[in-house]
């Protein structure tokens, strides 16, 4: 099992986990369903590249944690703004609301992560890396889900 969170890179090693979300859609179906397709995945990309761009500025391990809590937060936005869009797609409504599950998963675990390096509990640790693990086998398996039903006609 991957120990991703107790080395240095911590949290690009999270983001590696969940950042392929930004990569994997491909959009090509009709007009209100490409259009739906397209602003959730634009969202979802726009916040992966935030986290991202965190990752990117760790310097130190005081600096690490709190990258760490500000990824955590996006996530949260992330969640909530995924929701927040106007679907009318039955099933991208769905999808949607998975999306926005996977992003309170990862903010989850990122911030339970947190909390455990903080108190040193390395059982706590390998429950929020379990956690996290978890929710990037279902993101792999909802971004298979969304690419082939966006790509349907």
């Amino acid at each position: 099992m991957k120990n991703f969170l107790l080395g240095k890179s911590n949290l690009s090693n999270l983001l590696i986990i969940f950042g392929g979300i930004s990569n994997v859609f491909i959009v090509a179906c009709e007009p209100q369903k490409y259009t739906e397709c397209e602003q959730m995945i634009t969202l979802a990309n726009d916040f992966t590249e935030q986290t991202q761009t965190i990752a990117e500025s760790s310097s130190d391990r005081d600096q690490d944690l709190n990258n760490w809590l500000e990824a955590s937060e996006i996530m949260k936005l992330a969640a909530r703004d995924i929701e927040n869009l106007e679907i009318k797609d039955t099933q991208l409504i769905e999808y949607q609301g998975s999306l926005a599950n996977i992003y309170r998963g990862y903010s989850q675990a990122t911030y339970s992560a947190v909390k455990a390096r903080e108190s040193r509990d390395l059982q706590a640790l390998r429950s929020a890396r379990d956690d996290a693990e978890d929710v990037a086998e279902k993101k792999n398996n909802l971004v298979k889900s969304i690419n082939d039903y966006c790509l349907k006609q």
